[in-house]
């Protein structure tokens, strides 16, 4: 018994020895693929970018929104229009900030995911389809399909929604108001 102990150790150590070595370094040719596909997906990391822009500035938007229905009435306007073009001057400084910053964190990211997951032969079938007119038709497509799928949603849904949301507004509204006469 304590003699088939070793022996089955031995067994298992040289089946799995192929599985217990480090992975070997990536392929010129895979690392070439790689680079490829992130160069491809470039505009992608640039959308990115662009939508941290959005998200960040849109809080402060919501914010301003909801101050102005405090602000005298015969001043909403011209608060608005100073306050978007705020919005537009921080967006032209900030975004391409977070897009350099996007650009050079992603390769990175992007290249460990892409050699830990795919073989050579699976990548060079992603720059094909990344490469191929079909695949920047889909995109363009599934982009156009979205942004027509987001209005007909908005238009059919304002009626029902718009009110709830106003409902919420007052309600809120009042329960944060500073009281009468304060």
């Amino acid at each position: 018994m304590l003699l088939l102990r070793p022996l089955a150790l031995a067994l298992a150590l040289t089946v799995m020895a192929p599985v217990l070595h480090a992975a070997p370094a990536a392929s010129a040719a895979k690392k070439e693929l790689i680079a490829k596909i992130v160069k491809l997906q470039q505009a992608e990391m640039e959308g990115v970018a662009r939508m941290l822009t959005a998200q960040a500035l849109q809080v402060r938007l919501q914010a301003v929104n909801q101050a102005l229905t405090h602000a005298p009435a015969d001043k909403r306007d011209a608060w608005l229009k100073e306050t978007q073009d705020d919005l537009r001057k921080t967006a032209a400084e900030i975004e391409p900030l977070i897009k350099d910053k996007a650009l050079k964190i992603a390769p990175a990211i992007f290249s460990a995911e892409l050699e830990e997951k795919f073989s050579e032969d699976e990548l060079r079938q992603v720059v094909q389809w990344l490469e191929s007119p079909t695949s920047r038709k889909f995109f363009q497509y599934g982009a156009q399909t979205q942004t027509a799928i987001t209005q007909k949603v908005v238009a059919e849904t304002r009626t029902s929604v718009d009110p709830k949301l106003q409902a919420l507004d007052t309600k809120l509204k009042n329960r944060f108001a500073p009281p009468a006469g304060k």
